[in-house]
């Protein structure tokens, strides 16, 4: 199987390739770039024989048709996605070739699941958002809402954890159990994740939020580096650098550092609801996770299901969330296991606790 990688070489693309590499159903990967060099340097540095480069500039609708037509997956990491989300999967249909991606925009997301009846027509697969948040979120609210008769109010959330582990070695200085003893309160942010807009297409629940924690002091540097760009003072790829600077900064106070102490871990859901009458909290959260911090966390649900697509685990045709597409959640945290250590399995990496409240 030929698999072409659009945004391969980015950080949010280059594990999952890589994980694809082992796969034996994989016969080559095409890294796809706007720049030639930048695939090119990846290719060298990982120096697999599967691998070739090609500049392609995504906004050349004939060109990507054409390209895509030569493949047996698609493989979406380019973003924004809002800009091109939509012409990407609808080069995908017209080329007829299954697609995974990314996308963890609400509005693209409505519009990507709008081309359902075309992409059953075209005879493919399409299965978006199949990221950390969206993607690992989705799957944790099955499990969690499964646990429920039922369910009020559905929270996936996600942001900077101190709990999570990286194999068995502790990657920060509390467990992620210590944030489940009590919900102690955290400073949120709604964020236009896409989990609300799909999670009720299949969870039935009163409400469904997707929050992000950062604690107060870094959701005010994103808030001024976002005014600054609108107003025009600054480029998004400035605002990067200068925010990243800042926040390594910031990292090193101690008082910001006690903004962290008692937050969710990484990656966490949190259902309320009726369990035989009696109301119930159930919580689940990342315990470990893989290597690579959110570019890993992202990239390896990326990849499996990718391969999923290719072994034909998943053969519906038509336009999917993560929550539709995977039937069997716990199989897909069991092979997900295998990336965040060794001898894990789904159990392992999942934190899952209930609370009668």
């Amino acid at each position: 199987m030929n698999i072409l990688a659009l945004g391969g070489s980015g950080d949010m693309g280059r594990m999952a390739v890589a994980i694809l590499l082992e796969s034996t159903n994989v016969s080559s990967i095409t890294i796809a770039d706007k720049s030639y060099e930048r695939a090119k340097n990846f290719i060298e540095l990982v120096g697999s024989d599967k691998l070739e480069a090609v500049e392609l500039d995504v906004t050349k609708q004939i060109k990507l048709t054409s390209l895509l037509s030569s493949y047996d997956l698609i493989m979406n990491t380019v973003g924004p996605f809002y800009k091109y989300g939509t012409m990407i999967l609808d080069a995908a249909i017209r080329a007829q070739i299954p697609y995974v991606d990314i996308c963890d925009d609400w509005k693209p997301t409505l519009d990507l699941l709008e081309m359902n009846s075309r992409a059953k027509e075209a005879g493919i697969t399409a299965l978006i958002g199949i990221g950390a948040s969206p993607g690992i979120t989705n799957l944790m609210a099955v499990i969690a809402c499964s646990r429920l008769d039922k369910v009020d109010d559905l929270i996936t959330a996600w942001g900077y954890g101190l709990g999570e582990r990286v194999g068995s070695k502790p990657k920060y200085f509390i467990e992620p159990r210590e944030f489940y003893k009590k919900f102690k309160d955290t400073y949120v942010c709604h964020i236009g994740h896409p989990e609300p807009v799909t999670l009720p297409r299949v969870l039935n629940a009163n409400s469904v939020s997707n929050l992000m924690y950062m604690g107060k002091t870094i959701t005010n540097v994103v808030r001024k580096y976002t005014q600054q760009i609108l107003d025009m003072e600054i480029s998004v790829s400035e605002a990067s650098i200068k925010f990243t600077e800042e926040v390594r900064t910031l990292n090193r106070d101690e008082n910001v550092i006690k903004e962290f102490i008692g937050m969710p871990p990484g990656l966490s859901v949190i259902a309320t609801g009726i369990k035989d009458g009696t109301r119930k909290k159930v919580a689940i959260a990342n315990n470990h996770v893989p290597y690579g911090a959110m570019a890993g966390v992202t990239s390896v649900p990326l990849a499996l299901a990718a391969e999923m697509i290719l072994n034909e685990e998943i053969k519906e045709k038509g336009v999917f969330t993560p929550e539709e597409a995977i039937s069997d959640t716990m199989d897909f945290f069991n092979r997900y296991a295998k990336y965040c250590g060794d001898n894990l399995t789904g159990e392992d990496v999942l934190l899952i606790r209930e609370l009668e409240i």
